[in-house]
């Protein structure tokens, strides 16, 4: 039996992204894999579509001290950030996911790259807010940049 697999729901084709699209991946649904599809945004209770955000800060500061996700109008959307990724978190582990692919760039699921904070297109070496978590909880974080990756080391 394969092991669910937690996805980005917008790498299914949920339309949940902050410009209310997605980024499906082509086949994804012929691919033999139990997928746990979850959208940290959603799930803090921002609404599609929404306003970008970037982190303005290092992702470990905005964990703790609760703020640093800033959208384009200067609004502090951190909680949502937070509260989301906490329980997209909650249910990876209540799924048995090991193994998560999380779309690129994204200041919730991006995984080794972000946005720089000044909306500028400009990308830095950070993980987002829910990657950062998964990373912490040990689970194996994907990016959806590299999906040759994951076709090497899916269960």
């Amino acid at each position: 039996m394969r092991k669910p697999i937690g996805i980005s729901a917008c790498l299914l084709g949920t339309n949940c992204r902050f410009d209310g699209g997605n980024c499906e991946i082509p086949d994804i649904h012929s691919w033999p894999h139990e997928w746990v599809p979850v959208c940290p945004e959603i799930a803090g209770g921002l609404p599609t579509p929404r306003v970008p955000a970037e982190l303005t800060r290092s992702t470990n500061e905005i964990i703790s001290n609760g703020s640093g996700v800033i959208n384009r109008r200067r609004e502090d959307v951190s909680h949502h950030f937070i509260s989301g990724s906490k329980a997209s978190l909650e249910t990876m582990k209540s799924k048995g996911c090991e193994t998560v692919i999380l779309k690129s760039h994204s200041p919730s699921c991006g995984f080794g790259l972000v946005y720089d904070g000044h909306f500028t297109g400009k990308l830095i070496e950070r993980n987002g807010i829910f990657a950062q978590m998964c990373v912490d909880a040990g689970l194996q974080v994907l990016s959806s940049e590299d999906m040759s990756t994951f076709l090497k080391v899916a269960p």
